[in-house]
């Protein structure tokens, strides 16, 4: 007699497919703490996760005041639902600010990715954009 094995697991958990390899982005969060320069509240901010030249998400013309030692989150919207695979290996983040006049803003950003399962989490310090340099573009 053969003999089966199961697992059970408890309710309001993720299926088991979805924790394991190929599960496709559901949300994408981008978190920004403003240090010791604050962002005018008339410059706007787009960010941006990338798979080469695809967009995977974004957040586009995203205003306000960024205080000084404050934090932000800002839920991406997901344009399609790529695997979590594909951009650990090739993803981007683009932060882009559109300044009106002069301003300079020093943050970090902390990126979530949400797969259905565990999260990929990706950290980076010490950014600093101003009306000279208006790009932030890194690897996930």
């Amino acid at each position: 007699m053969r003999r089966r094995s199961f697992l059970l697991l408890p309710a309001g958990l993720p299926a088991l497919a979805a924790l394991q390899k190929g599960s496709p982005l559901r949300r994408a969060v981008v978190s920004l703490y403003t240090t010791d320069e604050d962002k005018d509240w008339d410059t706007n901010v787009s960010i941006r996760i990338g798979r080469g030249k695809e967009t995977v998400a974004r957040k586009e013309n995203i205003q306000g005041l960024f205080n000084n030692y404050s934090t932000q989150s800002i839920d991406l919207e997901v344009a399609f639902p790529v695997e979590r695979e594909e951009l650990e290996r090739s993803g981007t983040l683009t932060i882009q600010i559109s300044p009106n006049g002069h301003d300079t803003w020093r943050f970090d950003a902390t990126v979530r990715l949400d797969f259905g399962g565990p999260t990929l989490e990706r950290s980076h310090r010490g950014i600093t954009l101003d009306q000279d340099r208006r790009e932030y573009r890194t690897s996930l």
